[in-house]
């Protein structure tokens, strides 16, 4: 920008916040060029929640109209007597909300509950092939300095995390170092299953799967373990090798969540792209030359790729595209990719059920749900959601059904204008502003929409349900 444009920005984002200050009696300071610091008590606090915090908009309104959309991120420490304390949890509630892609509020308390408003904005795609080549480069150097690799996803794996780990592998083969891909084999999604019938076919790649107990057995104090497609503790594969291993790296593409894996060595999470894949496919093309991507290496991450943006339509900035196309280049076979994700007639049939069941609750978000004492996997559930955004005035769907570990889980989808993900973390689960999903281990069917309906119309009060 020249720097009457700056100044003119910097002067109109400064009285706009004194003024939100002055308005609701909070001391306000400019502490750097895009810092404030704010002081008020609680009292304040709960005008501010029941406006829910209208200044995120205010800004982000005024900004765009000059096409330059500026947004607010702000961090609030609260329910300690310690101004050390509160300092502390304000500026991890900041640290929380950029990470999950800003234009948002996160109000930290000493017991470590966390409550987020706003959050209306898709993150604007802001990671530099910069970022990605010095990212490289340093896990190039911790493959290096390893004995081997241990590659974990999430438990009951999808194409994303199956893709994601067969990439890291192949990095850690590109510096010449052993890759195991640790994987639970008696419990992986079925829309995994064609895929690994072809890994197995491929006697190089699929000696590279272990089981968690033989990847126990092989660790040793100079073992490196990358997690991929997750950032929670309680959603790896096998905790234990978490709990046991000292060198960690994590790399993922959800927005962040409250629980967090700790005492990483490197950590590379961009919410603003597609899938995990798409990541570890950059970093790929900053590794030593010396093996080729395989054909099924690359159709295994293209795979991830088109699964987690829906065929390129939801979540795709302009890396998506590079990243699909430098797979394509290396052999990533597309007809095979529609093999892989082929699916049966039953499935079909079983998700026409569900998407009978539809409600309309509000300005187009609509509630599906699966039979009551009938167990559907959360592929199947996230497959239903997916196909109700596609329906006519539907943008937001949530689909609610019992799962394999008992109790109900809920899948959510939104075209942007709802944030599910706000919705679904009050409700204990998280994921990002147009995907997220929670799992309520007590509830039934019908008591599980009955909290739903209460979040939704708590959190859109008068603005988005009827």
């Amino acid at each position: 920008m020249d720097d009457q444009t700056r100044s003119n920005l910097n002067s109109l984002v400064t009285s706009l916040i004194n003024d939100w200050g002055a308005t609701h009696g909070i001391f306000v300071k400019r502490v750097s060029s895009d810092r404030f610091m704010a002081v008020f008590n609680e009292s304040i606090l709960k005008q501010l929640e029941i406006s829910k915090f209208a200044i995120l908009d205010d800004i982000r309104d005024v900004t765009s109209k000059d096409n330059l959309a500026l947004t607010l991120s702000i961090g609030v420490g609260a329910g300690s007597a310690s101004l050390v304390e509160l300092g502390s949890m304000a500026q991890s509630g900041l640290d929380l909300v950029l990470g999950r892609g800003g234009d948002q509020v996160a109000i930290k308390h000493p017991s470590g509950k966390v409550k987020f408003y706003g959050g209306k904005t898709n993150p604007v795609e802001k990671r530099t092939r910069v970022r990605a080549r010095v990212i490289s480069h340093a896990l190039r150097d911790l493959i290096q300095d390893s004995d081997q690799v241990f590659i974990m996803g999430h438990k009951m794996p999808d194409m994303d995390s199956i893709g994601a780990a067969v990439g890291v592998a192949k990095m850690a083969a590109m510096n010449k170092v052993k890759g195991r891909i640790v994987l639970d084999f008696d419990e992986y999604d079925r829309s995994v299953s064609r895929l690994m019938e072809e890994i197995e076919g491929d006697a190089d790649l699929f000696e590279q799967f272990i089981t968690p107990e033989e990847a126990l057995a092989d660790m040793t104090d100079n073992s490196l373990l990358v997690v991929v497609d997750t950032h929670k503790p309680s959603m790896v594969i096998e905790e234990r090798l978490l709990q046991r291993m000292e060198r960690v790296v994590l790399i993922d593409h959800h927005r962040r969540g409250e629980e967090f894996i700790t005492n990483t060595m490197l950590v590379y999470m961009e919410p603003y792209a597609s899938s995990t894949a798409e990541l570890v496919t950059e970093l790929i093309e900053y590794q030593p030359k010396h093996e080729k991507l395989s054909m099924l290496e690359a159709t295994a991450m293209l795979a991830g790729i088109i699964v987690d943006t829906k065929s390129f339509t939801l979540r795709t900035g302009a890396r998506t595209f590079e990243a699909a196309s430098y797979l394509r280049a290396n052999g990533a076979d597309t007809v095979l990719v529609q093999r892989l994700l082929k699916e049966d007639m039953d499935t079909y049939l079983e998700r026409a059920r569900i998407v009978e069941t539809v409600e309309f609750v509000g300005n187009g978000i609509v509630i599906a749900h699966g039979q009551p004492d009938r167990v559907y996997s959360p592929v199947l559930i996230a497959q239903t959601a997916d196909i109700l955004l596609t329906m006519k005035d539907v943008n937001a769907s949530f689909v609610v059904a019992e799962r394999n570990e008992g109790g109900v889980g809920i899948s959510a989808r939104s075209l942007g204008e709802v944030n599910v993900q706000v919705i679904m973390e009050n409700l204990g689960g998280g994921g990002h502003l147009t995907n997220a999903a929670t799992q309520m281990p007590e509830a039934t069917i019908e008591e599980a929409i009955a909290s739903l309906k209460e979040t939704i119309s708590e959190t859109y009060e008068g603005e988005q349900t009827e």
